[in-house]
């Protein structure tokens, strides 16, 4: 048996297992780019506390309203990576 196929016997034994981390570690932030109290504000509402004993953070609704639904998208677009952790 040569090196080169020891090698890749012994390969799955080097295989470190990976660990999930735990997720989420912040509450989940869920935009909703139309104004405070329309429809779509009471289903994501809902949606919200609907999720609530399914997950281990709360679901934080956020409104950013204007634009016709353009100033919400292009916000959270705009954020940098590390302001949304």
């Amino acid at each position: 048996m040569s090196f080169g196929r020891r090698a890749l016997l012994a390969l799955p034994l080097l295989a470190r297992p990976a660990f999930a981390q735990a997720w989420p570690s912040r509450p989940i932030r869920l935009l909703v780019p139309y104004a405070t109290g329309g429809g779509t504000d009471l289903l994501a509402r809902a949606l919200a506390e609907a999720l609530r004993p399914a997950l281990p953070q709360p679901v934080v609704v956020e409104n950013r309203a204007g634009g016709a639904g353009v100033i919400g998208p292009s916000w959270w677009r705009g954020r940098s990576r590390t302001a949304i952790r």
